[in-house]
């Protein structure tokens, strides 16, 4: 029993010595966070009464009479519970007597306990005053019969005895043992504050350099608990050479003090003495700086901190280039001069053609550099005149980049920060602020260039430059060097002429290129500069020798010259011809007729030769004959005679055009007879009528001529002798037929009796008279007519010309040809066959004529005898002559339209052939009449079967009906039954819940017909006036398992009934809802529900899921939790469990006692588990320090990224009491490990973490983090 942990309000405990009981015991953590403790105070502490007890303790000791007491107030309240049940179960009015009754018993209790001075029942004045009251209020509740919650405050009794509850795992377990905040969070961390002044020199390890734009750096210097008169400082240089002493006297000191002591009040207020304030003392120099002495007001030396710090100078950076000019292709040559404290990192950025680049360097360093460890502390425990410090010295390292500069423009190159090895960062372009290109403050660190193109030159290899293909131009004249410009090394690159081009090319004059002795060509060689200062410069090239082209180059860019460079320029001799001449004789005669020239060029070919011709004086004709080859000749003959003279005046070949000569050639021309047709006859010649010809004759009169007169295979020669006249003229005439004639002069004979046969002196014409035609007449104005099958008509023939005609008349269809004479000039002629009739010849008396095109045929055609066919239709199709019409269903109208040919009124006679499917079948003849083209046969669907109309014999008003033993045509048609629907078991209640559930019933339908079906329902609820209708499609098999819908479930119970049914043929039938076996009876019921009553999803372990459960308990909740199916029964309508474990929990479906539902659902809640935090490994630690050192508090959090931890920094009582808080921090992290720079005194425990789903706190317990807070995030 002392052992007992108690409340403040408990008794005390009985006044005890515990032996070798030097120190109390450290103070434990309950689940609920509240302090407990092992040891209170003596008694004494409690006012207790020094007045020994009324009844002696050596009679009846203490701890008996207490119990004696505590029996007495039991007894008391067991007789008061049972008067109240007495008054609660009657009609007693009793009341106010018994509340004065008790009111008056406990008070005579509770008033006379003190009295007998019993040890731990002597209470005070007020609180007997307190506890009177209460037991007041007690009597009013009981005797007065105020309805209180006696059966809830006893449940909650129950509950905090027992402390156990039903977990998520179907386990019985203690929160309290769950939720236990002392192992959650666990360990203290001790530091003692030493009290003694230090000083450290940057405390914060910052980084600092000087040089550049940076004069000079403030050291900070931390001084704590003291009040410096005197420092100094060792600088040591960082080649470690050298060293110096910097004194800081008492009147400096007291200035920097009191700025440390202004700006410490300007940002946290008042000053306590142990508050450490920060000196900055100001240096320009680089090196290591180290606190050698520090004095304070009270002439002691106050014991620095081992610390240095090392100032280095500011890393730079600038770019080298000789040139800003470069040309594609070519290295960028351009460096980067960074100095400072290597390694060191440089960024960089390049803009070609408006394209950023950003670049950087990482580790730039000399070679040969060995960089130190750990060289961002400035902190270390080493002696700092050990230290070697080296690294720290300001070199320069040269960047180079080379890279190759494909692209034309600006190439840009801008450093945009330099930085060292310790940190110390140079910005020379802010991005958001500054120029991109330029900075006035720094011109060294950006450097433009410019690339120009690279020019190629060589020699187009389609001009033939050569030795094998010269080029060639006449002497005296110029040509263009046929050359290309382009980029070097850019194939197919478009070459853009910017500025000014110089070629230099060597000049080798044809004179030297025999030479054998190469020295000896080169020497006579010419250099030549040309500069192109537009692209449409040309290189002209006059004298003849080879060029070679040697260079090309721009004021920026020096190109290639590429193969074939080298061009040879020739002169071609000029054309010459020698002419000779011989005279074309007669054969016969001997005379000449003619002149036979020919000519041998030299020179280019082709060759042309430029001569004028005279005859007799006459005005003269310029002639131009021209040749390919070098050697030409051509023949003059002249058709009349004269003298003639031919002079040669200019010659030309491919490179001269023109090239004076002189050569005159003479001759007295003799022609040969020879004649031909000058004037013939235009138009045809009729019968009757002459042709006339005129004839030019060539020669010496008289002439004898020849000539014959052809008329298709006939021929007729003449003569003529003796003719004078040059223009002779001939007369044809007596022609005795029309046609085509022809005139050809054979031959002439002049008076040197020579004979000349000649050649193509023909003329033709035609002689014609009016033919004779024939044509068809008409009948009733058409070349065309029809009659019945089997009769004769007469086709109607019309004739122009003289005398008798004949003609033949073909028969296209039959390919029959028949001759017909007629003597009128209109005539006719039978036929008995349909077809088309053509006039094929003809011809009068005299000749043969012509039939009229337009008018050559006749078609002769039968009327056409009456046709019958079905009409066409979506629902009819044809097959083999035979037609199908479409099903229809039993008893529904239907017909087939029958279309008729001929001239009305038609008879139409047809058999009906019925095959009916419940009994045998029959046949029916009909015979019908229609005056129209259209005739309606109705189909007989009285009942389901197969049915064929065949129809037989068909008449009109021309024809009779044909005698045949088959049928014109057959439709078949199909009466399909109508379909039938039934329940399976009529009358039959089936049960429903009305949501998705396992265990609901199907209803069975049969059917009869063709599948698929489509069912037509109706349902009528339970005080409904109106059915509520469905329908059911594609049922493919005659029987049918009907799962209702759930939204045509209705609580209570329905009629389900069948109103109609369609097969697949469309078939329908109504079916009598009102008969009983169309009918059945559907019972709905409602299922159980569950509903979270909060709606977080995430959960922590020690808090609890509830749930509202709706339906008739008692409840069978089904749900999962670690992957485990687990059954809960629940008595009520709330189902809760505890979260022990962690893990996911599904509620999966739930049941209640009302019927077989059974609700399916999927409510997810994730239990997440507490989290923790240990500090120091969760043990308590103790570190000591000097004032202004520090402590590394190092937290192990345990539980889901991030974490927010909250820490509290107390006094540190050695009796082992909770000191005083000082401070409470928190600190966020994403790390599983926190470590806490602390250098203030006193006892650093964690109180509160949180994770990103739960938290847990030492004053509160544990809890969801998502109650009165955000999520971490």
């Amino acid at each position: 029993m002392n052992g007992t942990p108690r409340l403040r309000s408990a008794f005390p405990t009985t006044p005890q010595h515990v032996p070798g009981h030097h120190r109390p015991a450290r103070p434990s953590s309950l689940a609920n966070g509240i302090r407990r403790k092992t040891s209170l105070p003596p008694a004494q502490n409690f006012g207790a009464s020094s007045t020994s007890p009324v009844i002696p303790l050596d009679i009846l000791d203490g701890a008996t009479q207490r119990r004696f007491a505590v029996g007495l107030y039991l007894a008391l309240f067991a007789w008061k519970l049972s008067e109240w049940w007495t008054l609660y179960t009657s009609d007693d009015t009793e009341s106010v007597w018994l509340f004065m009754k008790w009111i008056f018993i406990d008070g005579l209790y509770l008033f006379g306990l003190p009295i007998l001075r019993i040890p731990w029942l002597e209470w005070s004045s007020s609180t007997m005053t307190i506890s009177f009251f209460a037991h007041a209020f007690l009597n009013l509740v009981l005797m007065f019969k105020w309805g209180l919650p006696l059966g809830a405050l006893f449940e909650w009794s129950i509950k905090k005895v027992w402390d156990q509850e039903m977990a998520v795992s179907e386990r019985r377990v203690k929160t309290q043992s769950v939720v236990d905040t002392s192992a959650l969070l666990q360990g203290r961390h001790i530091i003692n504050i030493l009290p003694e002044g230090s000083a450290i020199l940057n405390p914060n390890s910052e980084i600092f350099c000087v040089g550049g734009d940076t004069i000079h750096v403030t050291l900070p210097i931390q001084i704590n608990q003291t009040q410096p008169v005197l420092m100094e400082l060792l600088r040591r240089d960082l080649d470690g050479e050298g060293e110096e002493i910097i004194t800081i006297k008492a009147s400096e000191s007291k200035k920097l003090r009191k700025t440390a002591v202004d700006a410490y009040k300007k940002a946290k207020g008042q000053l306590s003495p142990t508050d450490p304030l920060i000196l900055r003392y100001s240096v320009k120099k680089p090196g290591q700086y180290t606190i050698q002495k520090i004095v304070d007001e009270s002439k002691l030396e106050v014991r620095p901190r081992p610390s240095e710090v090392v100032v280095v100078s500011c890393p730079s950076a600038k770019v080298i280039s000789e040139s800003v000019d470069r040309c594609r292709g070519d290295l960028s040559d351009i460096s980067f001069a960074v100095e400072g404290a290597a390694p060191l990192k440089l960024k960089y950025r390049k803009l070609v053609s408006g394209k950023t680049i950003e670049a950087s360097f990482q580790s730039i360093q000399p070679s040969g550099f060995v960089a130190p460890h750990s060289r961002g502390k400035q902190l270390t425990t080493t002696k700092a005149s050990t230290l070697d410090i080296s690294w720290a010295q300001s070199q320069q390292v040269i960047v180079p980049i080379n890279e190759t500069m494909l692209e034309l423009g600006t190439y840009n190159y801008v450093i945009d920060e330099v930085q060292d090895s310790l940190g110390n960062r140079v910005v020379y372009f802010n991005r958001q602020e500054d120029d991109l290109l330029s900075n006035s403050k720094h011109p060294e660190v950006s450097k433009a260039m410019t690339v120009f193109d690279r020019p190629a030159i060589w020699i187009d290899p389609r001009a033939g430059c050569n030795r094998e293909r010269p080029l060639k131009v006449a002497a005296g004249q110029e040509v263009d060097l046929p050359h290309v410009l382009g980029s070097a090394g850019q194939i197919n690159n478009r070459y853009t002429f910017a500025e000014e081009h110089t070629i230099e090319y060597v000049f080798y004059p044809e004179s030297s290129l025999g030479d054998e002795d190469e020295s000896s060509q080169v020497s006579k060689g010419v250099s030549r500069t040309l500069r192109k200062r537009k692209e449409s410069d040309t290189i002209t090239l006059k004298e003849p020798g080879l060029y070679v082209i040697k260079d090309v180059f721009t004021k920026h860019c020096r190109g290639e010259v590429s193969e074939p460079s080298s061009c040879l320029l020739q002169n071609p001799a000029k054309p010459e011809v020698k002419i000779t001449s011989s005279e074309i004789t007669h054969r016969c005669a001997n005379s000449p007729i003619g002149l036979r020239i020919g000519f041998d060029f030299e020179g280019t070919p082709p060759f042309v030769v430029r001569y004028m011709e005279q005859q007799d004086g006459r005005n003269p004709r310029q002639r131009i004959e021209r040749f390919k080859t070098h050697r030409g000749q051509i023949e003059i003959r002249q058709d009349d005679a004269g003298r003639y003279k031919y002079t040669f005046q200019e010659i030309g070949d491919a490179y001269y055009e023109s090239q004076k000569i002189h050569e005159v050639l003479e001759q007295d021309v003799k022609p040969s007879a020879s004649a031909h047709i000058t004037e013939a006859s235009k138009g045809n010649v009729c019968l009757g009528q002459s042709a006339n010809f005129t004839v030019k004759l060539v020669g010496e009169a008289p002439w004898t001529l020849e000539y014959e007169v052809i008329h298709g295979k006939t021929k007729k020669k003449h003569t003529i002798n003796d003719v004078t006249n040059p223009a002779y003229e001939i007369q044809l005439a007596d022609f005795a037929d029309g046609g085509e004639y022809t005139l050809s002069l054979t031959s002439v004979t002049d008076a040197s009796k020579c004979k000349e046969t000649l050649k193509d002196a023909t003329s033709s014409f035609n002689v014609w008279s009016q033919r004779p035609t024939a044509a068809f007449g008409k009948i009733n104005g058409k070349r065309s007519a029809s009659m019945l099958e089997g009769k004769a008509i007469k086709l109607p023939v019309q004739f122009t010309g003289q005398g008798s005609f004949s003609y033949q008349v073909v028969q296209v269809e039959g390919d029959k040809a028949e001759v017909r004479t007629g003597q009128p000039a209109s005539t006719t002629f039978d036929v008995t066959t349909d077809g088309t009739y053509v006039l094929n010849a003809m011809s009068d008396q005299y000749c043969f004529g012509d039939v009229d095109p337009n008018a050559d045929k006749f078609i002769v055609s039968w009327i056409p005898r009456p046709a019958l066919s079905i009409a066409q239709s979506p629902v009819i199709t044809e097959k083999s002559g035979r037609f199908d019409k479409q099903d229809v269903c039993e008893g529904e109208e239907d017909n087939a339209d029958i279309v008729l040919e001929g001239a009305p009124p038609f008879d139409i006679t047809y058999e009906k052939h019925a095959k009916p499917d419940d009994s045998s079948k029959f046949m029916k003849r009909y015979q019908i009449s229609s005056p129209f083209g259209l005739a309606s046969i109705p189909m007989d669907t009285a009942k389901a079967g197969t049915y064929e109309y065949r129809f037989l014999e068909l008449s009109d008003s021309n024809y009779d009906p044909l005698k045949s033993s088959k049928p014109i045509t057959v439709l078949n048609h199909r009466v399909r039954s109508r379909p039938k629907a039934t329940f399976t078991n009529p009358g039959t209640v089936y049960n429903f819940c009305t949501t998705s559930s396992p265990n609901d019933e199907s209803i069975p339908i049969k059917l009869t017909g063709t599948p698929p079906f489509s069912i037509d329902l109706d349902i009528r609820h339970t005080g409904s006036a109106s059915p509520e209708s469905m329908t059911l499609e594609k049922i493919e098999s005659n029987t049918y398992d009907l799962k209702l819908p759930r939204h045509y479930l209705k609580s209570g119970v329905s009629n389900l009934s069948i109103r109609r049914v369609r097969d697949a043929f469309g078939c329908q039938s109504k079916v009598d809802t009102t008969a009983p076996p169309s009918r059945v009876h559907v019972s709905v019921h409602e299922p159980p529900n569950i509903t979270p009553i909060e709606k977080a999803e995430d959960y922590c372990v020690g808090e609890r899921i509830s749930f509202r459960l709706t339906g008739v308990p008692p409840f069978t909740v089904h749900y999962t939790f670690g992957g485990e199916k687990r059954k809960a029964s629940e008595k009520t309508t709330e189902f809760t469990r505890f979260n022990a474990d962690a893990g996911t929990f599904v509620i999966t479906s739930i049941s209640d006692a009302s019927s077989k539902c059974q609700f399916t659902t999927h409510l997810q809640k994730v239990i997440h588990p507490l989290p923790g935090v240990k500090i120091s490994s969760g043990r308590e630690t103790h570190v000591d320090i000097h004032e202004g050192g520090e402590s590394d508090v190092v937290f192990e959090l345990i539980g889901t990224p991030p974490f927010e931890l909250t820490y509290t920094r107390s006094e540190y009582t050695k009796k082992g009491r909770k000191g005083l808080v000082l401070e409470t921090k928190t600190e966020r992290t994403e790390e599983r490990t926190l470590r806490a720079k602390e250098s203030e005194g006193g006892e650093y425990e964690p109180v509160a973490v949180r994770d990103k789903w739960c938290l847990t706190d030492k004053s509160s317990g544990a809890r969801a983090a998502r109650k009165g807070q955000k999520l971490l995030q």
